[in-house]
């Protein structure tokens, strides 16, 4: 007997968070929507930001799998409309952030902050939206934190 094989649906969402988080091992951040896929690289929340300004609304449903979500990420989760979140790692406050707005939640690790890369104290952008509890001024603020960095290289 051959095994049942059904066609995936487009609107059914279900799994894209397990399709987000399988793909994750070759990217560094992957969002999914039914058949669409992205994928970004690089460090940081720069490519979660990036991917919202050049996507925007098509992410609003989507599931969203990265190797390290602090508050910053969990925000901006919100800000776009993502309604999954994988990490590997996952800051307390960014859990808090994510149940707060509904979004399923799936992680690896849980940590208190998310530290810096010397890990000589937290990460700036969770430094940055620590005061900050409504996702579109943590939108606002990292896009100039980011634009403010980039001058300065």
């Amino acid at each position: 007997m051959q095994p049942m094989i059904e066609p995936m649906n487009p609107f059914d969402h279900s799994n894209d968070l397990s399709r987000a988080r399988a793909l994750l091992a070759s990217s560094s951040l992957v969002a999914v929507n039914g058949e669409r896929v992205w994928r970004k690289e690089g460090r940081g929340i720069r490519p979660l930001f990036t991917l919202i300004e050049e996507v925007g609304p098509e992410l609003r449903g989507a599931s969203l799998a990265d190797i390290v979500v602090g508050k910053a990420a969990a925000l901006l989760a919100v800000f776009a409309g993502f309604r999954s979140v994988y990490a590997r790692t996952l800051s307390k406050p960014a859990l808090a952030v994510l149940a707060e707005h509904g979004l399923e939640i799936v992680y690896e690790n849980l940590v208190p902050n998310i530290l810096n890369r010397e890990k000589t104290g937290f990460c700036p952008m969770e430094t940055l939206t620590l005061p900050i509890q409504d996702p579109e001024e943590a939108y606002q603020a990292i896009g100039a934190k980011l634009a403010e960095m980039e001058a300065k290289r």
